[in-house]
């Protein structure tokens, strides 16, 4: 498992330690998890523009070390939900985009994203209702077993804690169960970022301040 830098100069101490594994490996091999960086420039849609040589050396040491990319089956975002297949999700987004904001473009355009999200999040409530309480009660209320606990009007939570689980038996066909979400809370408790150190070595705990310097570390890292 492996979650590489941001920068591409700093991914390079990565790419040196996959060689030296492969060459001391003769069995096969899995690398995974988070690379930080794509095999060419079909795999990237908008943002800021990538230049080969952030992405070459990847490429190359996948090559190298003889490994090969396995694709991926159904949507290229992990974040995706199917809730954008509904009928009335485009006019839902329509209709929060088409309001008119005056001002600095700027500005008026964070105001339209804004604006979608909000609506977004009142169509999804008032479109599919509370699908963990629907959950709940297929499971306590109704008595509902781990057979029959995948039905139509939920499957929208057992594809998000899919997603959030990584769990490889789900693809296998597992059915959604309470151990799922545990896996998921915990992993949240363990991710949870209580303090950090900024560059005068001073750990920050208070909420604004971590904040005021996390804003701070990104903007000089990507400025």
């Amino acid at each position: 498992m492996v979650y590489a830098k941001c920068d591409h100069l700093e991914r390079i101490s990565l790419w040196d330690s996959l060689y030296s594994l492969a060459d001391h490996l003769d069995l096969p091999w899995l690398v995974g998890d988070d690379f930080n960086v794509i095999m060419n420039e079909d795999e990237k849609i908008g943002g800021l523009p990538v230049f080969p040589d952030e992405y070459e050396d990847f490429a190359f040491c996948i090559n190298s070390c003889e490994l090969f990319d396995i694709n991926y089956k159904g949507s290229m975002f992990t974040w995706w939900n199917r809730r954008a297949e509904h009928e009335s999700f485009l006019e839902a987004v329509n209709q929060a985009w088409s309001t008119d904001f005056k001002g600095d473009e700027f500005i008026s355009f964070n105001l339209k994203l804004k604006n979608v999200k909000n609506l977004l999040y009142a169509w999804s409530k008032a479109t599919f209702g509370d699908i963990f309480k629907q959950l709940i009660v297929k499971e306590e209320v109704d008595g509902a077993t781990e057979s029959t606990i995948r039905i139509e009007d939920v499957h929208y939570v057992e594809e998000f804690w899919r997603q959030k689980s990584y769990m490889t038996s789900f693809a296998k066909g597992d059915k959604n169960t309470r151990y799922f979400h545990s896996i998921v809370n915990d992993r949240r408790k363990i991710l949870q970022i209580k303090r950090v150190q900024n560059l005068q070595g001073i750990w920050i705990e208070e909420d604004s301040l971590l904040a005021e310097e996390a804003c701070r570390f990104y903007q000089q890292q990507f400025s």
